[in-house]
């Protein structure tokens, strides 16, 4: 910090330490709110007169050697976690920094006799500009909207009256410039001369309609952000109002953006910028989401064919769901109506535990075309499903040949008929999977000529994924894939890695802090094995509002360490990646 200071004026960072000297470390307001920077001491007997004996005025703060430094360095960095208890090492932060458990807010506002803490240092985890937690003794509240220009996030300010009861209002303000540019355009008005206040009256009331539309341009800019980082929450919401369709009425489109981005806005000022309402009063919200997409998601720094391997990840999940049709049947189609909602086999997906996040299965499922009640058959649903997640262009000499038989074999096979209904026959047992002998019974039938026993070894290899000696309907339908005719397969894709950018720019701080514990050399770079790691750790430490699973699978880590852009010595540029993907609608 005193080095970027004094890039622009040398005494001024001792100005700014001189400044410090004289701010209290806490406040606290009417005997009952206590608030501070970062977070409450570790030492859980301290007391408000302890932090009052702390000499504030010392001018630097290695480390903690002390009680006194202590206490004036956890009440400057710590931060609260909300599922362990204690004191935990928070190395994102730096040496010696720690979290606090809702045991220590508790005992030390108890100890003290106040109500609650009020303390900042961070952005919320929600991206709103404050964030309750232990047990609602503790808010983040955070002033600054759309941090460092790029976090897209609200800020929030307090106010507290005499019940001491804190009642926070939320903003996103508009960047400095645009409220300088309008400032200005008014002070220049009221020094125009009255004998030229007629003959510059237009141009005057023109830089300030600009100024304003600059300012509107930048609310939408951040709104149209925050959409791209909660598509798949809003698709979730609105499929479930829409009954089929791809339009909500207005209400319903106005409902969905302030529950789930979880902001108060009054929608009839900013909608005509952002979505258009047909002749019935109704919204396209699959055109709606569909157009929210971040500016230029090739500059991410990670080699070609990343987004293939990456949704080719969740499929091979899917896959893994080794279920007979029978129990597919029972899992996707519960009311036993014959027919698959986006929404049922979304659920079904997760009562299977197969550890794929539930964002991407929104993710996955919103692309997929329904009927006009918004279901399709079994069949026709996992066809498409495969269809558009299933791709894997990737070739070898090895698998050449297999690829090739595969096709000849699936024509005959298939045909015009139903794969559902060939499973069925092959699976002459009846125990909803097809086994090896099966197989070959089937392949004997069609008389392939030239078809050798080594062939068929072959291409049983190929089509048991799982490797279980078995087939399931799904593996069977990943062997014998439908060709895809249209641009669908792309626009799943696009919409994947758009919600998998959306989630890394969200957390992108944290990230940050995690990979600059790797940096050891203080040069901006790190391995891709270091990255990995701090995936890994973001991985584990975003917590879901909804409880759900951990934003990837550790294969889709795997896919970004492997497919990470580095120089010749093995080192990824961390600015270059935090740049290339931030999010810009």
């Amino acid at each position: 910090f005193g080095a970027e200071v004094e890039k622009h004026h040398p005494e001024l960072y001792m100005m700014f330490q001189n400044l410090f000297k004289v701010l209290p470390l806490a406040t606290v307001i009417g005997e009952k709110v206590f608030v501070v920077h970062g977070g409450l001491p570790r030492d859980c007997r301290v007391e408000i007169k302890d932090i009052k004996k702390v000499d504030r005025k010392v001018m630097e703060l290695a480390r903690p050697t002390n009680l006194d430094s202590g206490i004036m360095w956890d009440c400057l960095w710590s931060d609260p976690m909300e599922h362990h208890l204690g004191i935990m090492q928070n190395p994102s932060r730096g040496e010696d920094v720690v979290y606090f458990g809702p045991d220590i807010t508790h005992h030390f506002l108890n100890n003290n006799h106040l109500n609650i803490c009020i303390r900042s240092h961070q952005v919320p985890k929600t991206n709103r500009g404050f964030e309750y937690c232990h047990g609602g003794r503790l808010i983040t509240l955070f002033t600054a909207s759309n941090y460092c220009g790029c976090t897209n996030n609200t800020g929030a300010a307090a106010i507290i009256r005499a019940n001491l009861v804190p009642e926070l209002i939320e903003h996103m303000a508009p960047p400095l410039e645009h409220i300088r540019s309008v400032a200005e355009a008014k002070q220049a008005a009221k020094a125009v001369p009255p004998a030229l206040m007629a003959q510059n009256h237009t141009a005057q009331q023109l830089s300030i309609d600009e100024s304003v539309a600059r300012m509107r341009e930048d609310v939408l800019a951040k709104l149209e952000a925050k959409v791209v980082q909660k598509k798949d929450d809003l698709w979730l919401f609105w499929v479930q109002k829409a009954g089929g369709s791809d339009k909500v009425s207005l209400q319903d489109w106005r409902q969905g953006m302030t529950t789930v981005l979880g902001l108060d806005v009054q929608w009839e000022t900013v909608e005509d910028g952002l979505v258009e309402v047909d002749a019935n009063g109704e919204v396209d919200y699959m055109g709606f989401l569909q157009k929210m997409q971040p500016q230029d998601m090739h500059g991410i720094p990670l080699e070609d064919g990343w987004e293939t391997k990456m949704v080719r990840k969740v499929y091979e999940q899917v896959l893994r769901c080794d279920w007979t049709l029978e129990d597919l049947q029972k899992h996707f189609d519960p009311d036993g109506d014959g027919l698959v909602s986006p929404v049922e086999f979304k659920d079904g997906l997760i009562a299977a535990n197969l550890e794929i996040p539930e964002w991407q299965i929104s993710s996955l499922l919103r692309t997929i075309e329904r009927n006009e009640i918004g279901k399709l058959s079994l069949a026709n649903f996992l066809d498409r499903f495969q269809v558009v997640y299933s791709t894997d262009d990737s070739e070898t000499p090895e698998t050449s040949g297999s690829k090739t038989m595969l096709n000849i074999v699936g024509k005959r096979l298939i045909g015009d008929k139903s794969r559902m209904d060939v499973f069925r026959q092959m699976d002459t047992d009846g125990n909803g999977f097809v086994d090896q002998a099966e197989f070959f019974d089937a392949l004997t039938k069609l008389k392939l000529d030239g078809l050798t026993d080594e062939q068929k070894h072959d291409l049983w290899r190929s089509v048991d994924i799982t490797k279980d000696g078995r087939l399931n309907y799904l593996e069977f339908c990943a062997a014998f894939e439908i060709v895809d005719t249209s641009d669908v397969s792309e626009l799943a894709q696009k919409e994947m890695v758009s919600s998998i950018l959306a989630v890394l720019n969200q957390n992108k701080q944290a990230l940050g802090y995690t990979l600059s514990y790797f940096d050891t050399n203080l040069n901006g770079k790190v391995t891709r094995e270091e990255f990995k790691s701090a995936l890994r750790a973001l991985n584990f430490a975003i917590e879901r509002p909804d409880g759900g699973s951990n934003p990837f699978t550790e294969e889709q880590l795997d896919v970004v360490a492997e497919y990470l852009k580095a120089d010749e010595d093995g080192m990824t540029d961390v600015s270059h990646f935090f740049s290339s993907m931030s999010i810009q609608c």
